[in-house]
């Protein structure tokens, strides 16, 4: 049998919106979202955050096991600023690129400052400052003019006695990401065996989340641009967005070099995907075992992938994908040797009759999307180089089907629909007299050679949308 043309498509969406050719009926959508709390060191509940580290440190202690084990009231750990007399110590935490920071929540411990002089402690927002030891802050310290980094020091001038020190558990920012992710969607069509759709994305912000597909009425289990472990939600149940601040783990594109546009991220979700079964040896058998839960039966369904950031900002692809399940060969006997081909061209106002078989009227202007399969069915002498070799002026049977889109569905074409027939030896074509499809879409007939050649079965609609088969047969007298 003929194995399905399948043909890839590329869908393509920016913040501007849909950038791909209107006749593929092409929809796009986003959505924006909100604010989200970005993490350093340790997260909401104590988590510890080893990859999202402070940016820089200046005569910084560990406290603890540092950013590398959790934090608790018996076994604090984070950073520990406690300068030498005439000293500074100090960690700076730069927000990521594209984003600033208008609100700041830092998990800290002040000692020595009580009735201290030349010891000082403050926290600034780029040039704004946000608390010091003489009028330190509550919760969430409020940022007036947004920021790109925010800084921790404690200073100890050479007259100050006190050892002034701060124990920093964790460092937040928030920031506010409402742009969506901008990128593509690529799929095949038609499919029978497997349906894989993969959105390559990239994002301006806090970085991708995950993606999701609707298809047919069916939804397919969200698919992760991350590892989920390394940029998940911290603080679930809160109502807050907490994430790390780690562009490694929630990221943005691939890093392909310093100063390089990221590379896009892909995320593909398989729909469904039938299992081969193997024999004894690790053979294929040809024999599958079907995806019934989640496979879509034969027909033209839309499908619709959304692209989500961790910030929740979304964006939205739909078209349609058409599938196709060939039937299964009738004998056990059947060679699978043909190639199949699909053209489809532009011109359904065509009045001209098409060339290669094609007919005018309702029936060919209703079969679209033709989709043909034939295949020897009949044994022949030998098999060379997966061409059959064929005796001299024996009938051998070939038998097919085709099918068409005809009212949204899949289906067999109609009865009496002409397929051609047409012989190409050397580089010299010539046409054979037609064959009529019979009932339930069927392709049935006899042919007998004298010469080699490439049998060419070709159906074409009014639109001239075309299918054709072809098969390479040898001719020898010999009985083997």
């Amino acid at each position: 049998m003929a194995e399905m043309p399948s043909v890839g498509r590329i869908l393509r969406v920016s913040i501007a919106g849909v950038v791909a050719a209107a006749s593929l009926g092409i929809s796009a959508s986003s959505a924006s979202a909100g604010d989200v709390w970005l993490w350093a060191c340790h997260g909401p509940n104590g988590q510890a955050l080893t990859a999202a580290q402070i940016t820089k440190e200046t005569n910084a202690d560990k406290l603890g096991e540092g950013c590398t084990a959790p934090d608790a009231p018996g076994a604090r750990a984070g950073y520990t600023l406690k300068p030498a007399a005439g000293t500074t110590s100090s960690l700076v935490l730069t927000v990521p690129s594209g984003m600033s920071a208008k609100a700041v929540q830092v998990n800290r411990t002040l000692r020595g400052f009580a009735g201290s002089t030349g010891a000082s402690y403050r926290v600034a927002a780029d040039n704004q400052t946000l608390e010091t030891d003489a009028a330190p802050g509550t919760g969430v310290l409020p940022v007036t003019t947004p920021a790109s980094s925010v800084t921790l020091d404690v200073s100890c001038s050479s007259t100050c006695a006190s050892n002034p020190e701060v124990d920093v558990v964790s460092v937040a920012v928030l920031v506010s990401d409402t742009t969506a992710p901008s990128g593509g969607v690529s799929w095949n069509t038609p499919v029978d065996r497997t349906m894989v759709v993969t959105p390559t994305f990239t994002d301006s912000g806090a970085g991708l989340d995950r993606a999701e597909l609707n298809y047919g009425g069916r939804v397919s289990p969200p698919v992760y641009f991350n590892n989920t472990d390394n940029c998940r939600e911290l603080s679930p149940a809160d109502g807050t967005n907490d994430r790390p601040i780690d562009v490694t783990a929630c990221r943005n594109g691939e890093v392909t070099g310093q100063n390089l546009p990221l590379k896009a991220l892909t995320a593909p979700i398989v729909a469904w995907e039938d299992k081969e079964e193997l024999d004894e040896l690790g053979r294929k058998t040809g024999r599958w075992i079907e995806d019934t839960l989640r496979r879509l039966p034969e027909g033209l369904f839309p499908w619709t992938v959304t692209v989500y950031d961790v910030a929740g900002n979304s964006a939205q692809l739909s078209n349609t994908v058409e599938v196709w399940h060939p039937p299964a060969p009738v004998a056990t006997r059947t060679l699978n040797i043909s190639t199949a081909s699909v053209t489809e061209q532009p011109g359904s106002n065509n009045n001209n009759p098409p060339a290669g078989g094609g007919v005018q009227g309702s029936q060919a202007s209703q079969c679209r999307s033709p989709r043909l399969s034939v295949v020897l069915n009949s044994k022949p002498v030998r098999v060379s180089k997966n061409v059959p070799v064929l005796k001299y002026k024996k009938a051998y049977k070939f038998t097919g089907r085709l099918t068409c889109v005809i009212n949204g569905k899949r289906q067999s074409a109609p009865k009496r629909t002409k397929v051609s027939i047409l012989n190409k030896v050397g580089k010299k074509t010539v046409r054979k007299p037609n064959t009529a499809i019979r009932a339930k879409g069927a392709v049935n007939l006899k042919l007998a050679f004298v010469s080699d050649r490439t049998v060419i079965f070709r159906y074409t609609n009014a639109a001239g949308q075309k299918s054709e088969v072809k098969i390479k047969v040898r001719v020898t007298k010999q009985k083997k």
